[in-house]
């Protein structure tokens, strides 16, 4: 006989203090750092791009398609995210990403998709995005 006890998984572990399935919280704290992880990996990759006569093109061509792979990944992921503030701060991150890539086009699709007004103008200050209504602002045009 063993003088040991048995080791319980983490699921009986979960069950005993009470602990069941992930909440929306963690559910989209986990979705955001996914976000965060996979804007980092490619950040990398969204340079190339923007660089296009500086590497070679079947290079380029493997990059621009892990971009777009990353990128639909991302809005897919992003799209989970329940809480505004984590949803606009995982968008913010894209969009970086997409200037980075110099894909301004989709960074600008990007910006009405933020659900929180407080991100969005914090999203439109920081890259000096402007909105169709106000003319004489200086940056990009949505």
């Amino acid at each position: 006989m063993s003088d040991h006890a048995p080791v319980a998984s983490q699921h009986d572990t979960a069950q005993r203090y009470g602990a069941g399935a992930p909440s929306y919280e963690q559910e989209d704290q986990l979705a955001a750092i996914r976000v965060k992880v996979i804007c980092s990996v490619t950040r990398l990759t969204a340079q190339c791009i923007a660089t296009p006569g500086k590497i070679d093109r079947g290079w380029m061509t493997a990059e621009r398609a892990l971009y777009v792979t990353r990128m639909v990944e991302l809005l897919g992921i992003v799209e989970t995210i329940h809480d505004d503030g984590l949803h606009g701060s995982a968008v913010e991150q894209i969009i970086d990403l997409c200037l980075a890539a110099g894909d301004v086009a989709e960074a600008k699709r990007l910006v009405p998709k933020v659900r929180s007004d407080l991100a969005r103008d914090r999203i439109m200050a920081r890259y000096q995005l402007r909105s169709s209504l106000d003319p004489g602002a200086a940056g990009f045009d949505l």
